[in-house]
């Protein structure tokens, strides 16, 4: 029964934001009408140039993902690349950042990490989650959005409760220092140790330069992918208001509360394009159509970059030691037949 109260709630709150902005449409009929006219005037180069950047977005993501590792897990680039694309796949439909449980998983159970534990993967997720936080804060620093963005929090009164959210995770990462450095079983100090080791990138004189390098770099690409989709539209909106737009769909999205985030995704960075001089319709139009070009990079970057961990393991699958091909292998390894045994 809980199960399915459970289910029934995830249910609902899916549901909620599609059906909001379904209602938006049925009660104005003029705003569908422009809606739908400016999701089909999008030209095809427009939706080409920014399906290419959100390509190249999500590779960079990877590479990110893949600096941050520590280079003693053994983790090859195309590898770490396939974890992270199947992590963020998965992150668009289950419920409370699910795709990132499945990194862990899938870094443990990786071929060439063979030594990964859950704690030290889960050190290794949260670095990348810190440095893809930084990265965001560097852009809108370089892009000069940290007004705006300030500006925004305090108007919205959600300054404070980031700054509650902000203190109660460093009271919870030291309270779990105090509880590691004062545990009298071996296990917990070696459940800390690791986690600690899977942020040690953090603290990389090459890897973490690197890595934020990266993250910049896809966070430019994702704003330059907006960029064309409202330049299509006949809009040009400045970088710092892109910048913003971004930073209000990134904290509308942080926990999904809707399948796919629909809906939520939609509302969040319309509103920020709405405020660049969009009117509502073309900023609807446009952050529709960048969520779908965002579910269609992923999709593709994931498969991309599985297929070919895929076919190197059913080719090693295929063989046995020796250079032996598998189908080629004896069946039995008892005595021939018509002899007695222990006769060859």
């Amino acid at each position: 029964m809980r199960v399915g109260a459970f289910s029934k709630m995830l249910l609902v709150l899916s549901l909620g934001p599609p059906c909001g902005i379904a209602l938006l449409f049925a009660s104005h009929p003029d705003l569908a009408r422009e809606f739908g006219k400016n999701l089909t005037a999008f030209p095809v180069s427009s939706l080409a140039v920014a399906l290419l950047l959100v390509l190249t977005q999500v590779s960079l993501q990877s590479l990110r993902f893949w600096a941050v590792i520590p280079p003693d897990a053994g983790l090859g680039v195309v590898e770490a690349a396939r974890i992270f694309t199947l992590g963020d796949w998965a992150n668009l439909f289950a419920p409370a950042r699910g795709g990132d449980v499945l990194k862990m998983i899938l870094m443990k159970r990786a071929e060439g990490g063979g030594s990964i534990k859950l704690p030290w993967a889960t050190g290794a997720v949260l670095a990348d989650k810190v440095v893809d936080v930084g990265s965001l804060f560097l852009v809108c620093a370089i892009t000069g959005s940290l007004g705006l963005v300030s500006g925004w929090a305090g108007a919205a009164s959600v300054s404070r409760p980031l700054a509650l959210v902000g203190a109660g995770i460093a009271a919870l990462l030291l309270a779990t220092i105090v509880v590691a450095g004062s545990a009298r079983t071996a296990r917990l100090r070696d459940v800390f140790r690791q986690l600690l080791e899977g942020l040690s990138a953090l603290k990389h004189p090459a890897r973490c330069p690197i890595s934020v390098s990266l993250g910049v770099g896809a966070w430019a690409a994702e704003l330059v992918a907006l960029g064309v989709l409202c330049a299509g539209l006949g809009f040009s909106p400045s970088a710092p208001h892109l910048a913003f737009a971004v930073v209000l769909l990134n904290v509308g999205i942080t926990v999904p509360i809707s399948f796919a985030s629909l809906g939520v995704y939609e509302a969040c960075l319309a509103y920020g394009l709405s405020q660049s001089g969009l009117t509502l319709p073309s900023a609807i139009a446009a952050a529709t159509a960048h969520h779908v070009l965002e579910v269609l990079g992923i999709g593709l970057c994931a498969a991309a970059f599985s297929l070919p961990i895929r076919v190197l393991r059913r080719g090693t699958s295929n063989s046995v030691p020796g250079g032996i091909d598998a189908h080629q292998a004896p069946l039995s390894c008892g005595p021939e037949p018509g002899l007695p045994k222990g006769t060859r």
